[in-house]
């Protein structure tokens, strides 16, 4: 009975993710004005990806090869969520994994933003998670020791693309921390914020991508996937993201762009952003000059470290930044199905696993087992 439960709830997510990936990617030919494609080498890629008893549509080709050219690696999202994620990704332990008030359980501290303050199911705790005492809670105590200027207050569970993320500056005037006209307190802290929340200190990014944007922290996104067959971490794919002039985050979804980053961390000529529209010039930057994302090789070096540290999940989206000392610091992970964000590659980059693009669905296939079936739209 339980399989059957199962089976029926597959299929209706299925239809669900394949409606709106359906409308979603109708607006973007529509609104892009791309015109239709080689219909035989677009049946070779629903040949190839139709095999997953899971419903896709050949619009997401039609919209990627028009940004990164005819290739039959181009990742449906559908198959990414519904039938890979699951199977290089363990839902059982995604729970632990994704709270980042236990970012520091996985991995070494100097990796993260310096953590001030935690809220974990409605109890406060401090950096050490040590229990704090409501009645003996002194927010003016606990921030006495913060060196920064600014404080970053985000949820620690279910926060994606930039929303619920607060940027607090100290007022020297005042001698408090202010965003806008909200006076952090621990009344603030209690009432009007949610049971799960991390405060840390926040990033003086690197001078080099500062540029782009001053107002927010311009953030790596990388594509590291963990090899079924040596082990070893892969990054298959970079983009930078660049908030819009005067926000406080980065997300496209939020207003800003995205650019691809090559293998040696030169910039793409063309920044994009959520509903496929590019351009040379963003925020005032004109990106037909070369730049290069500072302190590449580190960063790479760390983004293969930070994955292996989380060993329940071979396919893991990070964002990353570079403080003033070049220094990478990771902002969060991704690991949950929808999270890792394929599109934003494969309208700037490539496909999203490249030459590891086989290897993964052979590995998908002998785990599930699923019989190839397709039906061209």
């Amino acid at each position: 009975m339980n399989r059957v439960i199962d089976n029926v709830l597959h299929r209706l997510l299925c239809m669900k993710w394949h409606r709106e990936l359906d409308c979603q990617y109708r607006n973007v030919l529509k609104l892009n004005n791309i015109s239709s494609t080689d219909k035989s080498k677009e049946k070779l890629w629903m040949r190839k990806w139709g095999g997953y008893k899971v419903p896709i549509s050949a619009l997401q080709y039609r919209v990627f090869r028009n940004y990164i050219g005819d290739d039959i690696n181009i990742v449906p999202e559908e198959v990414l969520h519904l039938v890979i994620e699951p199977v290089l990704n363990s839902k059982m332990a995604a729970g632990f994994y994704g709270d980042k008030n236990f970012f520091e359980k996985i991995l070494p501290p100097s990796y993260l933003p310096k953590t001030i303050l935690r809220k974990i199911r409605g109890q406060f705790y401090d950096k050490d998670y040590k229990i704090i005492d409501l009645n003996n809670f002194h927010i003016a105590e606990i921030l006495c020791g913060v060196e920064a200027k600014k404080l970053i207050i985000k949820p620690s569970v279910d926060g994606e693309s930039g929303r619920g993320v607060l940027l607090f500056n100290f007022c020297d005037s005042d001698k408090c921390w202010k965003s806008n006209n909200i006076i952090l307190t621990k009344d603030y802290l209690t009432k009007y914020l949610g049971d799960d929340i991390i405060i840390q200190e926040a990033i003086e990014q690197h001078a080099a991508i500062a540029k782009f944007n001053s107002s927010s922290v311009n953030t790596l996104r990388l594509a590291v996937y963990r090899s079924v067959k040596d082990e070893q971490c892969h990054v298959t794919g970079a983009i930078m993201r660049i908030g819009n002039h005067g926000s406080v985050v980065d997300n496209a979804h939020q207003g800003g762009c995205f650019i691809g980053i090559n293998k040696n961390g030169k910039l793409n000529h063309l920044v994009c952003n959520q509903y496929g529209q590019t351009c040379q010039t963003f925020n005032g930057i004109d990106f037909s000059q070369d730049f290069y994302y500072p302190e590449w090789k580190s960063v790479i070096l760390f983004a293969k470290d930070v994955c292996k540290h989380i060993i329940h999940h071979r396919l893991v989206a990070l964002d990353i930044a570079v403080d003033t000392n070049g220094s990478p610091k990771l902002i969060e992970y991704n690991i949950t199905p929808g999270s890792f964000s394929s599109w934003l590659f494969q309208y700037s980059v490539g496909s999203i696993f490249g030459d590891f693009t086989d290897e993964i669905l052979e590995y998908c296939q002998m785990i599930t087992n699923r019989t190839p079936t397709y039906k061209l739209k």
